[in-house]
């Protein structure tokens, strides 16, 4: 029999979604297309960008050594010298003229009450910032937090005040008419902004070496070394605003290939040889006395794993700078030299917030945010510092590669795709990997086992004790809510991330096929390490006793725990063990414990001495707790001698034998010093009758 004709309503309505799907499918094609030819636009953009700063930089210019560059240099200089003096003399002439006529006297007067009134308010409002954050040469041993504040507060009083000034003043020599004559006015303003530069690149300096307060110093160096580093950045400074001014006035005059390419020379063998001297080992050791050898200073440098690359960097790339601009490479070597200076600017800006925002984060940790409301414990606060600031470099990182490589002919462009293409992901297999969705995930993790282990204090400590549950059950239900909390954060973790459920619901179908397989073992282990790790009854480093073995935990596993004993051997117990055998964990809630010590006596002694000599025993070791106080027990009359007990704490439980030898030692002595006799045991012997 043949099959019922299809309605002509289903009909249509099929034909109708084909016709739509087709379509849909023919815009993403178009689309998909439109995007390929975009991330080819772009990467051709990008390619021509690079290749046109290759070209701009790769320009060769006459050899600087030769005496006909030198000869054509110095004459070039010359004429461009007193070209430079005849506009400058116009323009006097011109200023003078044009001053009488349009300005007067009371514009100067107006002029001059605004610059006098600009720099008195500079010099109060500096003033004021260092008295109120600046450095106290009092004070011997300041915070790191207070010493970071005192180099903000400085460089923003020393620096930034007396650059706005000079900003200003740029600023109204800038408004059309003002001098008249471009180069004259391009000129000064170079001049002015170099001189902004000069104080901005000092002031920074100063307020980060302090080479007068070496207790302000915000890096370990030695003193001298602070004055050392201070004037090579100094003469690097004065070198590279040298090098800015001639660039800006260059622009305006004709300057030849031959006083370029030695102009280039001179400038950057100064900053090189600066920055060769700035990486000299010697240079940053943390403390140098005047009468140490080269040799012995030699071992004092610092032991950072990260500068030492800094200083080989730009040793390097400073006599590449030199050799380049010897063959006649200057525009590369200023390239270099300058992509480096902004680099190393960079990385110390960088390492100032760094040192700012771990402060900070200590100060907002250390808050009675987290520890009164939150009630954290310290090891929960010493964690979550060194976790946040751990982040904090990637971060920071990040943020210094995106600053400095468009520096270095990274286009923006590129950058940007390079960064929303991380952000997006990308796929291994068909697996998608996106580094935002698992740093979201982590977040949604903390935040929800967070969420729940202050709702499980919340109930442990506040809402429980109201009700007439039991300890046992009180405890029971918060580590219920424990467990689904933790539940709840794995799964809202894998949402997040976008994880196929389907693909852990086949790894659950095979594990439960392997366990029919003798996998039970394993398995047992496995599941066992996870409770261990989610309860903790023991942690590393706690002195445990399992079964027949005692040590100190070293490593929790998810199969097994090692141990290690006193004797310094390694064991290696199955979790499930350490599960199914009363443990004895003598540091998991505090490393506080009790010492017992039995003594007996003869019979006749005074109980009230034997009493006091061992409370004055206890009492006299300095790792024996006062609260709770240590205590005497009359235990027994013994077969041959009164038995007494001395129970004293200590703060350190890992001292106990120790504790406890030094006492016996001390109570021996002070018996035989008080006559006071410790009997042997004694044993009657009857003999029978033969007869």
């Amino acid at each position: 029999m043949g099959a019922a004709p299809e309605p002509d309503e289903t009909a249509n309505k099929r034909r109708s979604y084909e016709t739509q799907l087709s379509n849909n499918r023919t815009a993403l094609a178009e689309a998909e297309l439109a995007l390929a030819r975009v991330k080819a636009l772009e990467s051709d953009l990008a390619a021509a960008a690079r290749q046109s700063l290759l070209d701009s930089v790769l320009i060769r210019l006459p050899f600087p050594l030769s005496p006909v560059s030198v000869w054509g240099a110095t004459r070039d200089a010359l004429g461009n010298f007193r070209a430079k003096a005849s506009a400058f003399d116009s323009w006097y002439s011109d200023s003078s003229e044009a001053d009488a006529e349009f300005r007067g006297v009371w514009w100067h007067v107006q002029n001059l009450l605004a610059l006098a009134a600009a720099f008195l308010a500079g010099w109060f409002a500096r003033k004021w910032i260092l008295r109120r954050f600046g450095r106290d040469p009092a004070i011997e041993e300041p915070s790191y937090a207070r010493a970071v504040v005192a180099a903000v507060a400085d460089a923003l009083a020393r620096g930034v005040i007396p650059a706005l000034i000079i900003v200003g003043l740029i600023a109204f020599l800038s408004r059309p008419g003002a001098l008249h004559i471009v180069p004259v006015e391009l000129a000064i303003q170079a001049f002015l902004g170099i001189i902004l530069f000069l104080i901005l690149i000092i002031a920074i300096t100063r307020a980060v070496l302090a080479p007068e307060l070496p207790q302000w110093r915000t890096m370990e160096i030695a003193p001298e070394n602070a004055h050392k580093i201070t004037r090579i950045i100094k003469l690097m400074a004065v070198v590279f605003a040298g090098d800015i001014f001639f660039r800006i006035v260059s622009r305006e005059f004709v300057v030849s290939q031959e006083l370029l390419s030695v102009a280039l020379t001179i400038a950057v063998t100064l900053q090189a040889s600066a920055m060769i001297a700035l990486s000299r080992r010697t240079l940053w050791v943390s403390l140098i006395t005047e009468d140490v050898a080269d040799t012995e200073a030699s071992e004092n440098v610092s032991k950072g794993r990260f500068w030492p690359y800094v200083r080989g960097i730009l040793a390097v790339g400073a006599t590449v700078a030199v050799i380049a601009a010897l063959i006649g490479y200057g525009v590369l070597a200023r390239f270099l030299i300058d992509r480096i200076v902004i680099t190393l600017v960079a990385i110390a800006l960088l390492f100032l917030v760094r040192g700012i925002l771990r402060e900070v984060v200590g100060a907002l940790i250390r808050s009675p945010l987290f520890r009164s409301r939150l009630r954290m414990q310290n090891e929960s606060l010493r964690k979550l510092r060194f976790w946040v600031r751990g982040a904090l470099d990637p971060v920071l990182v990040v943020i210094g590669a995106l600053i400095v490589l468009p520096f270095w002919g990274v286009p923006k462009e590129e950058l940007s795709r390079w960064s929303l293409a991380v952000l997006q992901g990308f796929k291994i297999g068909n697996v998608p990997i996106s580094p935002f969705d698992i740093i979201l995930a982590v977040a949604v993790f903390v935040g929800t086992m967070a969420t729940t282990r202050f709702v499980q204090r919340r109930l442990l400590e506040r809402v429980l004790p109201q009700t007439n549950l039991s300890v046992n059950v009180q405890h029971s239900l918060t580590a219920s809510i424990g467990y689904i909390g933790a539940i709840l954060a794995a799964a809202l973790a894998i949402a997040v991330v976008g994880v196929d459920l389907t693909n852990i619901a086949l790894v659950a179908g095979a594990l439960s096929v392997g366990i029919g397989f003798g996998l039970q073992n394993v398995v047992n282990n496995f599941v066992s390490g996870v409770i261990l790790m989610a309860e903790r009854p023991i942690k590393v480093g706690d002195w445990v006793v399992v079964g027949g073995m005692e040590g100190f935990v070293k490593r929790i596993n998810f199969r097994g725990t090692e141990l290690e004993t006193f004797q310094r051997a390694s064991v290696i117990i199955p979790n499930a063990e350490i599960l199914s055998t009363p443990l004895t964990n003598w540091t998991h809630k505090d490393r506080r414990g009790r010492i017992d010590i039995a003594i007996g006596v003869a019979y006749g002694s005074d109980t009230g001495r034997v009493r006091d000599i061992l409370l004055e025993v206890a009492g006299a070791n300095d790792q024996v707790l006062t609260d709770p106080q240590p205590f005497v027990l009359f235990m027994d009359f013994g077969a041959s001698s009164l038995d007494f007990e001395l129970r004293c704490f200590t703060g350190e439980v890992i001292l106990r034998p120790r504790i406890a030898s030094e006492s016996r030692f001390e109570i021996d002595r002070r018996f035989r010093e008080e006559g006071i006799e410790i009997p042997f045991p004694q044993r009657v012997i009857h003999k029978a009758d033969e007869s």
